[in-house]
């Protein structure tokens, strides 16, 4: 195995989903915001949220 140096905040892409409970900062812009944020170190990277509310999955 060849050793890689790491590629630093900018290399990073791809795209994360992040689930919460907290529907109200989805719909707020609170998490809009805060994926915002987070581009800034990581520019590449697609944040979505999903507010659930179906604890259950019924």
């Amino acid at each position: 195995m060849r050793w890689r140096q790491p590629l630093g905040p900018a290399g990073v892409s791809g795209e994360i989903k992040v689930l919460t409970q907290r529907t109200d900062l989805v719909q707020s812009g609170a998490m809009k915001r805060y994926a915002d944020e987070f581009n800034k170190v990581y520019p590449k990277v697609k944040v979505t949220f999903e507010g659930i509310t179906d604890y259950e999955g019924r």
